[in-house]
């Protein structure tokens, strides 16, 4: 047995000795059953302390390789049984459907996949319409940056993301009133990166996260394929109902506090501002971090805006998560994150690790669009565009209030939260609005504990067209009396 020292490799020398003891093992040139040397006599003949051959040794035994008798010697536990002559021309077929986690695979799942591929008339994703897309500009910008000496756009960009883009997102930031740094700033592909990443740093399998309830089915799933611990807290037509928070926090001492707090999703409400900073005392005192997501910030089309929890943030406890997806172009954009220097450094590493970069022509696309002045053009138009929708679907729904339908007009974002009268079975109204071409998202998939939103159905108007709304909305109120227990 040849065990090899390397006195100046950065290897601990117990863990060299291990490693060779393994592949040794592994490889079948020590059998099952072989007597080790024993920890005094490999000690000498390899010039080491006896206590570095004894943690060689419990490793090889923690991972199942060799055994030990008290006061005796160690021997190799490595025999494989071979059922020989049955393997060979063999056909068999892996039962993926048994191996895969379970909890991975279900409705709300289905649900969602199926909502970022409309069909008929979809109310169901919160996708933006392609007539808005910026095709020319985006066709402008390219061709100045294929005929740039300056920058390589089809080259490797850091982990981080495009410096020069993460300095106009700042600026961006401002109007918002969030001061960042372009350090404090991580691109990403989507927000949902962002919790993969919050939930791989921060969370151990058991951990509490505080949402509010309603919650995006796509925010919840990662948080439970996680193993978090889901405490739900209840919403008003305010937002989060801070008045319970602190209690939550008592009962079960949650690692993290989840918020969607400008235009809600589902629900399109608007925490208001005495609840933002009440929440924000909540996360002072408890000293626990708040992660904040606000897609549709820049989409409000009446009212005045609130500022966003990050830009009231005193002490950095706030993670912001923002996406460009409803505001450019979905299969071309990405996301980011501010966070304080710790995470972002982190977010760095995990990219680098699992990603390399985020692809760097798509942010120089993005960041001349924002220097050219474009964004903020393209923003009023969009305000415009979908303010029409949203308007439209309102009257629309409007008339059909002696249904008992109810629903509360949103100031912004790309979806109305319907309210349905409590005899209408909300399984046959998916059924028979589906057998007529119209698509949305019940209300149930909202709950991540279940039990609630039965009388509930999420309506985006941002991919339809405004003769589809119009056509859509008569078919499901048609298909809501119809279903009408």
């Amino acid at each position: 047995m040849r065990i090899s020292i390397y006195r100046k490799n950065k290897t601990p020398l117990f863990l060299q000795i291990k490693n060779q003891i393994k592949e040794m093992i592994v490889n079948g040139e020590l059998i099952h059953g072989f007597i080790l040397p024993s920890e005094r006599e490999l000690a000498k003949k390899l010039d080491v302390h006896r206590n570095t051959i004894i943690r060689a040794y419990q490793e090889l035994k923690a991972d199942g390789l060799i055994n030990s008798t008290k006061g005796q010697y160690y021997s190799v536990t490595y025999e494989v049984f071979y059922n020989q002559g049955t393997m060979r021309g063999k056909k068999s077929r892996i039962p993926w459907e048994h191996l895969t986690n379970q909890d991975v695979s279900h409705l709300n799942d289905q649900l969602f996949h199926e909502s970022t591929i409309p069909k008929g008339i979809s109310f169901q994703g919160v996708i933006p319409s392609p007539d808005v897309y910026p095709k020319e500009e985006i066709r402008e910008i390219f061709t100045e940056l294929i005929n740039s000496k300056e920058i390589d756009i089809f080259s490797y960009c850091s982990s981080q993301g495009v410096a020069v883009l993460r300095s106009n997102i700042a600026k961006l930031l401002r109007d918002r009133q969030i001061t960042a740094t372009p350090n404090e700033i991580h691109i990403v592909l989507e927000t949902s990166q962002v919790l993969d990443y919050l939930t791989k740093i921060l969370i151990n399998p058991g951990d509490g996260i505080i949402v509010e309830e309603p919650v995006g089915p796509d925010v919840y799933r990662y948080l439970r394929f996680r193993g978090a611990k889901i405490i739900t807290i209840p919403m008003d037509e305010q937002g989060m109902m801070t008045d319970c928070l602190e209690k939550l926090i008592l009962k079960y001492h949650p690692k993290l506090i989840y918020t969607f707090p400008t235009f809600h999703n589902p629900t399109g409400t608007v925490m208001s501002l005495d609840r933002r900073y009440q929440l924000l005392d909540c996360s002072y005192q408890y000293n626990i971090p708040i992660i904040e997501e606000d897609w549709f910030f820049d989409l409000r089309y009446e009212g005045t805006p609130i500022p966003p929890l990050k830009a009231l943030d005193k002490h950095k406890h706030v993670i912001y998560l923002d996406s460009f997806a409803m505001t450019f172009a979905p299969g071309m954009t990405f996301g980011y994150v501010v966070a304080p220097q710790p995470i972002i450094e982190k977010f760095h590493s995990l990219t680098a690790f699992s990603l390399i970069f985020v692809n760097s022509l798509n942010q120089y696309l993005m960041s001349a669009f924002i220097e050219k002045g474009l964004y903020e053009k393209k923003i009023r138009g969009l305000c415009r565009y979908y303010a029409e929708k949203r308007d439209l679907i309102c009257t629309e729904l409007e008339r059909a209030k002696d249904l008992g339908i109810s629903y509360v007009k949103p100031a912004g974002g790309f979806y109305v939260w319907c309210r349905l009268p409590d005899h209408v079975n909300q399984n046959a109204l998916l059924i028979t609005a589906a057998k007529m071409g119209i698509n949305f998202l019940p209300g149930f998939v909202f709950f991540p504990h279940g039990t609630k939103g039965e009388n509930y159905i999420r309506l985006c108007f941002s991919y339809p067209s405004l003769e589809q709304i119009k056509q859509g909305i008569g078919l499901l109120l048609q298909a809501i009396s119809a279903c009408a227990q």
